[in-house]
């Protein structure tokens, strides 16, 4: 969100910063994901890609009818 506002000096901090949180980190798994955002940024792409809480929520409620069938259906 804040990348869209930040100077070239801004996104090398928040690239260092990803970079070293994903040394930090214990799980492989998330270190990877969290090294990939810090290359992101440093070709000026997003971090992450933008979440979309309705299509999110629809798919929840999906999951939750075919789980949990109203009962005499």
């Amino acid at each position: 969100m804040f990348l869209a506002n930040t100077d070239e000096q801004g996104r090398k901090a928040i690239t260092q910063l990803l970079y070293t949180a994903s040394e930090r980190t214990t799980s492989s798994k998330e270190r990877l994901r969290i090294r990939k955002a810090a290359m992101d940024v440093d070709r000026g792409e997003r971090a992450a890609a933008p979440y979309n809480h309705e299509a999110a929520m629809r798919k929840y409620q999906e999951e939750f009818k075919k789980n949990y069938p109203e009962p005499g259906k």
